[in-house]
């Protein structure tokens, strides 16, 4: 009888029944994962991009309201005599044009810095206070309101 020999060289392994690594579909489901991820990075961007230039405007109408608060002060005896060139009803005036009086020229800066905005200037002799108000066009924040006012008051 004669004896066989096995070889001991090493046989590679029989293929698997199941695949190995990522399927067409696997892939199509990530992408789809991180497209959608995406897609809420670039809307919270957007948000934040409204809630940004919302807050420059809501900002500048309060340094503008500061302004005309101690313009107001400076000229206390005008303010007093409810002078038109210190007191005046909401108004607008444009950026574009040549104001003389300090609430217009005040008013003029207003709208140069939030286009469309307007401001007024309102004292009451029987309490001595005074009220600054600046109101503007807020339609890229997110309430509900899109027009917003800032006043500032105190008494002379």
């Amino acid at each position: 009888m004669k004896m066989m020999m096995v070889s001991s060289r090493i046989r590679p392994h029989a293929p698997r029944r199941g695949q190995s690594g990522f399927s067409l579909l696997e892939a199509l489901i990530s992408i789809l994962i991180l497209s959608v991820g995406a897609l809420g990075v670039a809307g919270l961007q957007t948000v934040s991009l409204k809630n940004a230039k919302s807050a420059d405007q809501r900002g500048r109408a309060a340094v503008f309201a500061q302004m005309m608060m101690d313009e107001a002060a400076l000229r206390r005896a005008d303010t007093r005599k409810e002078s038109p060139d210190i007191v005046g009803t909401m108004a607008n005036v444009a950026c574009a044009s040549n104001p003389t009086t300090p609430i217009n020229i005040w008013r003029q800066r207003i709208d140069c810095a939030i286009p469309g905005a307007s401001g007024q200037v309102s004292y009451d002799s029987a309490t001595n206070r005074l009220i600054v108000t600046v109101r503007w066009d807020d339609s890229l924040g997110l309430g509900g309101s899109t027009t917003q006012d800032i006043s500032i008051d105190t008494r002379l």
